[in-house]
C-alpha cells in the first residue's frame, strides 16, 4: 500500500496553513504600524476640565472607521493605522464624554474634515516630516464644542 500520497497531502496542507498565517501576520503588521510617506493624524483634547473624548476617523464617504479610541483629558494622540494618504480627505469625529475614560453620557458631538498635505520644500520633492492639515484640537464653546486646525 502506497502512503506517500497522504504524506504529500499533509505537507501541502502545512505549507498552505503557513502561507495563510504569514499573510495574516503581514496584514496585521501593516495596519498597526505606520508606512513611510503616509500622514499621521493628531487629535488633542483641549480644556475640557477632566472630560475625555472618543475619536472616530472615517474615510471621505464615511463608510469605514479607519481609527478610533479614547483621548484622555488634556492629552493628545497620534493616529496612524488608517494609513492616511497626503491629498486625501478624512473626517474626524469627537464625542465628549462625561467621564475620564470615555464613559458616561455624550456631552458634545462634532466632526471636522481634514486634508493632509506635505510640504514641497525639500530638494528631492516631498518632505515627509513637514506636513499640514493633520493636527486638530477639540475646544469647548459654552455647551457646544468645535475643532481648531493647528497646522
Amino acid at each position: 500500500m502506497d502512503r506517500s500520497g497522504g504524506l504529500r497531502f499533509r505537507v501541502l496542507l502545512c505549507f498552505a496553513a503557513t502561507a495563510i498565517g504569514a499573510s495574516a501576520l503581514v496584514t496585521t503588521d501593516a495596519r498597526a504600524t505606520p508606512i513611510h510617506g503616509l500622514a499621521t493624524v493628531v487629535t488633542t483634547n483641549g480644556a475640557w476640565g477632566g472630560k475625555s473624548i472618543w475619536i472616530t476617523i472615517y474615510d471621505l464617504g464615511k463608510t469605514q472607521h479607519l481609527d478610533y479610541g479614547c483621548v484622555g483629558p488634556a492629552r493628545f494622540r497620534d493616529w496612524q493605522s488608517g494609513n492616511y494618504f497626503y491629498g486625501s480627505f478624512y473626517y474626524v469625529r469627537a464625542e465628549v464624554k462625561a467621564g475620564p475614560s470615555c464613559g458616561g453620557a455624550t456631552i458634545c458631538d462634532t466632526t471636522v474634515q481634514i486634508n493632509p498635505q506635505s510640504q514641497l520644500d525639500s530638494p528631492g520633492g516631498l518632505d515627509w516630516k513637514k506636513f499640514t492639515g493633520t493636527m486638530v484640537t477639540l475646544l469647548p464653546n459654552g455647551n457646544n464644542c468645535y475643532w481648531r486646525h493647528d497646522n
